[in-house]
């Protein structure tokens, strides 16, 4: 999503809580000032570069981050109630996880953060507050929870076993890997 009018752009990796910000952004801006181009949901900083005319630089770019661990089982609780993937969560670590959500980059220019602000997920509506103290907004609309029906209240720790936690570690290596070799 982002705005010509307002010289911002946010990213939105999957299970970020992005829909949250694109509500708030989109009744704060007005639908009319805010751009979400077909099939764009989860759109990669490269993507919007592409499309963009003008320069991206003059954009104010955002985007948030999550902890992987707690991502994954967001996505696997995810598919299991609307996908309906019947597999157990090793399994989803081994064969899901690392090529839907690890190996897409989002944030990244050729191996390098891209974004002018990372949100942290775990810090949402601080680290939104400064979102829009930057796009000079005192008053906006509140991020709404919007889980999507995927909040599990179970903590994520207690989906992982030794070899689960082993393999997530290993997919991160091997990403940042492949990320430092381009």
């Amino acid at each position: 999503m982002y705005s010509e009018k307002y010289k911002f752009l946010f990213i939105h990796p999957q299970k970020t809580a992005g829909g949250s910000i694109k509500q708030s952004l989109r009744n704060t801006f007005g639908r009319e000032n805010t751009i979400e181009p077909e099939h764009s949901g989860h759109w990669g900083y490269n993507h919007f570069e592409d499309y963009i005319d003008g320069n991206i630089k003059n954009y104010f770019t955002f985007s948030v981050v999550r902890n992987p661990w707690d991502r994954a089982v967001s996505y696997f609780n995810h598919l299991r109630r609307h996908k309906n993937y019947k597999k157990p969560f090793g399994m989803f670590c081994r064969d899901v996880y690392p090529k839907d959500l690890l190996m897409k980059p989002k944030i990244s220019k050729s191996g390098k953060i891209a974004t002018d602000y990372i949100i942290k997920f775990e810090n949402l509506e601080e680290d939104f507050d400064e979102v829009m103290m930057h796009l000079k907004k005192q008053e906006y609309f509140k991020l709404l929870k919007n889980d999507w029906g995927n909040n599990n209240k179970k903590n994520y720790r207690s989906f992982y076993t030794k070899k689960t936690k082993e393999t997530i570690d290993l997919w991160l290596v091997i990403g940042v890997i492949n990320k430092q070799k381009k």
